[in-house]
């Protein structure tokens, strides 16, 4: 019986230390501190349009506006990433458009009878080396390989949302450049 209450005062002891070891560990435990910098307000970009006058027409196909979006890193800038957001009213016309289109004249390897729009949107959206020979017949001068669409998923979600009858107004497209010697970074002057 001694033995048995000497074993257990012993784990009980034992049980004890741990926990007060772990207590002070845990409450006496520091790290080193870190510093994030974060550089807020100098960035200068410079966005003209020099072409485009604003008007408001109905795209159709063989009819061409002049847009001619450019974007300029400023001096006395700081390096930055550069976006572009584009805002399509009517878009399920105009990928309809665009689709037609591309089956009719075997873009991309399309052939054959259009399959409407949410199989054609689909592909588009699936294939990225279709996305860029369809942009580049619909938006000429622009080197599409240097822009990424950041919110591909949301334009999927509104494609679908569109083929069930839930067809949103406006349909917001987000470019993220790429391109350049520094995978996207712009530089002053750039």
């Amino acid at each position: 019986m001694k033995k048995r209450i000497l074993t257990v005062s012993l784990l009980l002891a034992l049980a004890a230390i741990l926990i007060i070891g772990a207590t002070i560990a845990y409450f006496t435990d520091t790290t080193d501190t870190k510093t994030n910098t974060f550089t807020v307000g100098k960035v200068k970009i410079d966005l003209e349009e020099p072409k485009w006058e604003d008007v408001t027409a109905t795209l159709m196909p063989g009819v061409s506006f002049d847009k001619d979006p450019t974007i300029t890193v400023l001096a006395d800038s700081q390096d930055a990433y550069v976006f572009l957001k584009l805002e399509m009213n009517k878009y399920v016309s105009l990928l309809n458009l665009m689709g037609v289109d591309a089956y009719k004249n075997e873009v991309g390897g399309l052939d054959g009878a259009y399959p409407g729009f949410g199989a054609f949107a689909n592909k588009l959206a699936s294939d990225k080396a279709l996305r860029e020979e369809v942009l580049e017949r619909w938006f000429k001068g622009i080197e599409h390989t240097n822009w990424q669409v950041m919110n591909l998923t949301d334009i999927t979600a509104a494609v679908s949302g569109a083929e069930n009858q839930t067809n949103p107004t406006e349909l917001s497209v987000i470019l993220g450049y790429i391109g350049g010697s520094k995978g996207g970074v712009l530089s002053a002057n750039d």
